[in-house]
């Protein structure tokens, strides 16, 4: 068989395989969606990192760390454990790493409470810890009203707007506080405020990604705060390289 006869056909063969590796790369953002959802912080990573955010040993229980994703803690959907979390559904945060606090009578505490999540710089992971969720009057606030935004979703709180990024072991880490809310305490449900290029969350409505809280209590200087209906319950990490390919912002 002379090359010269087939080349036409094998030039249309490799455009068509091309094109469709290209529509593949297209679709998932030029990124490996199964690896994109594989937690890649270990142990020692996490420990070190909380001994940079200022946090010691007695305030975090590492019997309840996870790791989230294929071949570790992994769901898909709501989490339907028969757990009462009134009715705030729970979806597997794949690609974490939680290193858990420690919290004294987790699950009667927490009885008809949800999960939220709260985006961060890490050098605020200790002060939160300390005095509470600091409130401010920005967006969906009027007349002087000051809250805590938090969010359904960890994808949305990831943005680096929020969980902006810090130095450990020479990656770039990622810190977004996991906490438990009255859903009775929510004030406002709102839709997003950033721009996004793709989908934020399939699993949460652009309309209600933004979820504020008003302040239940006060510091010492007078300052709003809330201590009672937000709990942070463990703080979530990643390395912030692998989610850059394929970021919705």
């Amino acid at each position: 068989m002379n090359l010269k006869d087939i080349l036409p056909d094998l030039k249309i063969f490799l455009n068509k395989k091309v094109q469709e590796e290209l529509k593949v790369l297209e679709e998932s953002g030029g990124c490996d969606e199964k690896a994109m959802m594989m937690c890649k912080v270990d142990t020692a990573t996490a420990g070190r990192a909380l001994s940079d955010l200022g946090l010691t040993d007695g305030s975090y229980d590492s019997r309840y760390d996870r790791s989230y994703g294929p071949g570790h803690t992994d769901w898909t959907g709501a989490l339907s454990d028969g757990r009462n979390r009134g009715n705030v559904p729970y979806f597997c945060p794949s690609g974490w790493h939680r290193c858990s606090l420690k919290i004294n009578e987790f699950d009667s505490r927490f009885q008809g409470w949800g999960y939220c999540y709260h985006g961060t710089n890490g050098e605020n992971v200790s002060p939160i810890l300390k005095t509470g969720f600091l409130t401010s009057s920005k967006c969906y606030c009027a007349n002087g009203e000051k809250v805590v935004y938090m969010s359904p979703s960890i994808s949305y709180c990831s943005h680096p707007r929020y969980a902006t990024p810090f130095k450990c072991k020479g990656k770039d880490i990622q810190v977004v506080l996991q906490c438990r809310i009255n859903p009775k305490c929510v004030w406002k449900k709102r839709k997003l405020t950033l721009e996004k290029r793709k989908i934020v969350d399939k699993n949460v409505s652009d309309n209600e990604m933004e979820w504020l809280f008003k302040a239940d209590d006060e510091m010492e200087d007078g300052r709003p705060v809330i201590t009672n209906a937000i709990i942070c319950t463990g703080i979530m990490m990643r390395y912030k390289e692998d989610v850059d390919c394929d970021a919705w912002w």
